[in-house]
């Protein structure tokens, strides 16, 4: 199980250091991470937080977690707080991927300026938040698609 000692810094500030024995065995190599960053109280938050980790992980380390940095992303993994692509890209990209368009047929195909729906007032549904209501005189049922009675 891993502890916290509270360390006095020079400075007079508080430091968390989380201690624990590699495995939880008792000839465990100790392991240890400072949190010292921060002020007093985020530092022994984060200190809680990284325990409980690595309780959860068995009293190893956090998978990805890096000492002395902490979680690292690796250098090609796509950043998360990138907004995503506009649906319109999305679709057209899916269409051109089941869709095999020669380049003669691909320039001809009509092209939206970006924004143009915004400028046009029909937006997109996420853009007026809610969902477009279908027109009634172009919905037609078929007779012989309605379920059959028990």
């Amino acid at each position: 199980m891993a502890w916290i000692e509270k360390r006095t810094r020079g400075d007079g500030g508080i430091s968390a250091r989380v201690v624990w024995r590699l495995g939880g065995a008792r000839k465990g190599a100790y392991q240890a991470e400072t949190f010292s960053a921060g002020s007093d109280p985020q530092n022994l938050a984060r200190a809680d937080g990284f325990k409980k980790m690595v309780d959860a992980a068995g009293q190893r380390s956090p998978d990805g977690w890096v000492k002395g940095e902490g979680f690292v992303r690796p250098p090609g993994e796509a950043d998360p707080l990138k907004a995503p692509p506009p649906f319109a890209d999305i679709g057209e990209e899916y269409v051109r991927q089941i869709v095999d368009l020669s380049p003669r047929s691909a320039e001809s195909l009509p092209r939206a300026s970006p924004g143009a729906r915004r400028r046009s007032g029909a937006g997109l549904a996420e853009d007026q938040g809610q969902l477009p209501r279908p027109d009634p005189r172009g919905l037609r049922v078929r007779r012989e698609a309605r379920l059959p009675r028990r």
